[in-house]
Order: structure tokens, then sequence, then C-alpha cells
């Protein structure tokens, strides 16, 4: 429910007790010495054990009026304790990351070799965005082009701005797009009344102190901020982390090739599974809705894949082309006499696009937050609502209707606005009419 049905509610039942199901916490802007102050909250909160039905009677009716009043386009949104976003979907895209790496990783040593098209699949996959082409070359330190200033909205919602860097690109860039706190180090942080505090939320199974952030970390545009600071942080507690998970389990995937390539049709089809489709485009984690990818806000941490073409597509659509309807025997090819399999990490000889921090470099002043077209922050009103996938006209959908949709349903309570209205501080004093 939004601010405004609120109000309208309230007026038609004036003078009666109205039941109703209302955020814990309420957040406002407020206004100090007769200016209004552009990014101060102040939460009207309860605490969280209490329950989230509120009796609402005519004697808070201003507060809830003047609230209308200064407000506008708000969502109400609420999460449980211990809510984990973008867990079952970091889930599934790390188990696609380690069936790849171990289909790699055999396929240097095996007596068969990988099929072309499956090997330069996998090539783009995991190394597009590593800084280099080899298991060996995977480390824990960030590559260089992440330490940039650089657009989350535009590296992790489309695809026409960067060369190297866009949703899809990798698996390493996805992972990056999906568990990387964004502002103020939220999901990990709440505002309550005049402070953050930690509020127990995980991300990508991460907590807080898991991840390594404070307040200072995050990688977002809000309106005309950007910030990107202690993206080393996701890039070792969650890339790194489920690398290092596959190395741990070598040991236990002792499988033939065939075995392999099976296992990894697999977890390409749960992965697959979990995409939802907005709008006419892709999208890996965050909701039911047409947004954008920019680290806003805990609604705004995903990667909405584009409909690019011309060497731009998913690397995951590029996978799913060398493994669909094929037998694990078809995509594996004998070696010539003359080409003994290569050593593990050794290079293929496959072309490889590596990293042009100058050509990067020079896209990176794109002026915009957001790209020309792009729908605006939480334009959709029916995020938590149960979409009907029958239904021909609908424009979200799961792309597999056997997935299980979203993992963060929405239970923790969070009021916001877009748009900020420049009334006097005296409308405040003058609501006192009202009680």
């Amino acid at each position: 429910m939004d601010l405004y049905e609120l109000v309208l509610l309230v007026l038609v039942n004036l003078g009666e007790s109205v039941d109703l199901s209302l955020p814990s916490c309420v957040c406002v802007r407020w206004c100090v010495g007769g200016l209004w102050v552009r990014n101060v909250s102040f939460l009207f909160c309860l605490s969280m054990k209490i329950k989230e039905t509120w009796i609402i009677r005519k004697d808070i009716l201003a507060i809830v009026v003047f609230m209308a009043m200064v407000m506008e386009d708000v969502r109400v949104y609420s999460y449980p304790d211990g809510t984990v976003f973008n867990d079952g979907e970091y889930k599934a895209l790390c188990d696609v990351f380690q069936a790849s790496l171990d289909l790699w990783n055999a396929s240097r040593t095996s007596e068969k070799g990988l099929d072309k098209v499956l090997e330069a699949s996998l090539l783009r996959a995991l190394f597009w965005n590593t800084g280099n082409k080899h298991l060996n070359g995977i480390t824990d330190t960030l590559t260089h082009d992440y330490k940039k200033l650089v657009n989350r909205g535009t590296r992790c919602g489309g695809c026409q701005t960067y060369k190297f860097y866009f949703p899809g690109s990798s698996i390493t860039h996805d992972l990056m797009c999906l568990c990387t706190p964004e502002k103020d180090a939220e999901p990990f942080y709440g505002y309550y009344w005049f402070f953050y505090k930690e509020n127990g939320f995980k991300l990508c199974g991460k907590g807080r102190a898991q991840m390594g952030v404070d307040l200072n970390h995050g990688w977002y545009v809000d309106k005309r901020k950007k910030g990107n600071n202690g993206l080393e942080k996701p890039w070792r507690a969650v890339f790194m982390g489920c690398f290092n998970g596959w190395k741990r389990k070598t040991v236990e995937w002792n499988q033939d090739i065939k075995e392999k390539v099976k296992n990894l049709n697999a977890t390409m089809q749960n992965f697959t599974g979990i995409l939802k489709q907005v709008n006419g485009n892709h999208k890996l984690c965050g909701f039911n809705e047409h947004n954008e990818a920019d680290g806003s806000t805990e609604r705004h941490m995903h990667a909405r894949y584009d409909t690019c073409t011309r060497g731009r597509e998913p690397w995951w659509k590029k996978l799913n082309e060398a493994l669909n309807g094929k037998k694990p025997e078809d995509l594996l090819r004998e070696r010539s006499a003359n080409q003994p399999a290569p050593a593990a990490g050794e290079d293929t000889g496959e072309e490889f696009l590596e990293d042009d921090a100058e050509e990067e470099g020079n896209l990176e002043s794109e002026g915009s937050a957001t790209q020309a077209g792009s729908p605006s922050q939480g334009s959709s009103d029916n995020s938590t609502q149960t979409i009907n996938q029958s239904s021909s006209n609908s424009t979200i959908g799961m792309l597999n209707t056997s997935a299980s949709g979203n993992s963060s349903y929405p239970r923790f309570e969070m009021l916001r606005s877009n748009t900020l209205k420049t009334f006097p501080c005296s409308w405040l004093l003058g609501a006192n009419f009202f009680i």
C-alpha cells in the first residue's frame, strides 16, 4: 500500500478505528530551520518485534496527511529478520562457476578435448573479466578496471556503453553485480532514528562481518552521486570464496570428463530456471520490477540483461547454445596426434579479448547515470504480487515455470520517496487543526 492509499482510507473512515497493515518503520524527509534537508531521513519506528498491524486513529491523522504532502511515489517494503538477499541466485551462479571450472580444468589434461564452441563459451564465461585466461592467474587481487569509479547502472544493466564490462560479460562480472553492497553498505545496515545500525541481513550468503564492509563501502548511483568504495571486499568474499570452494572440492569431483559435462548441463538448467523475464529483458536477482541495476536501494542489486547482439550476448546464452540438444560425447573431440593436451592453465591459442584500459577509460565518461529509455527507479507497484504466468498479457514471468522465484520475499518494511516537496516548515504546525 502506498501512502496516498493510506490517507484516502483514513479520510473515508474519519473518526473510526481502522485496522491496517502498516510498516513498522516509516521514512520521511524532515525540515530544519525552515529549510528542507534533502538527504536526511527521519524514521517513525516501532520495534521489529512488535506486530506489524497498527490501529490508525484520527489523533495521528495530522502526521499521515503531513507525510502525504511532503512525499511522492512512496513504496512500502518489508523483509523478515535474517533475510538473505540474492541467496538462491548466487548459489545457482556459483554452482555453474564451479562446474565450469571443473570441466575446463579436466579438459586441459584429458585424452579428449572439448568441442571448440563449448571451449570458447567456457573461456568467455570464466575468464573475460579476470584479467587473464588461466586458472592459476585467478587471485584475490581485484582487477584494475573495478577500481575505477564507473556507473553501476550501465555496467550491470546495459551493454551499450562498455566493451568488456556489461551484464553477462562473464560469471565473474555477474557475481560482482549481484553481491556488491549498495550505498552505505546496504542491505547490511538500516537507518534507525538518527543513526545507522546493523540489521542482521545478508547478501549472497555473507553477513556484514564476512563481507568485511562498513558504512563507507558500496557501489551505487543515486541521482547525481556515484560511489564504488570497497569492491575488493565482495571480490574476495564472494568471487574468490566460490573459486576457493571449488578448489576444496576438486578431490570429491573425481569424475570422468563426460560426467563433468553432464554436471555442467545440470547446473546450467538450474541457473536458467531462476532467471526472471521483465519487460522483454532477462534479469538475475532483484524483484519482479523493471528497475535500474544501479545499487541505489536494496531492490536495485541485480544483473539486467539487455537485448544486445554482435558478441555481447550474455555468457549463459552462449553456453546454453553450446550445450543444448547434445550428448556429452558430442561435445568432446579426439586430439590430433600432433596436438598434445595442454597443461592446466596453459594458453589454448583461442582468441581472447584482453582489457584495453585506454578504450575503457574513454567510454567511462558517459555522463548520465541512466541510459536513454531506461525505466525510473521503483516504477512497478506490483513487486510483491504473484504473477500469473499463463496470461499472455503479462510482461513479467519466469524463464522456467518450475523455478522458485525471488529468494528475498519482502517483510522488513521500508518506505521510500523519490521526489521531495519543498513545503515550508510552518505547514507542520498548521497540521494541528486535524487533531
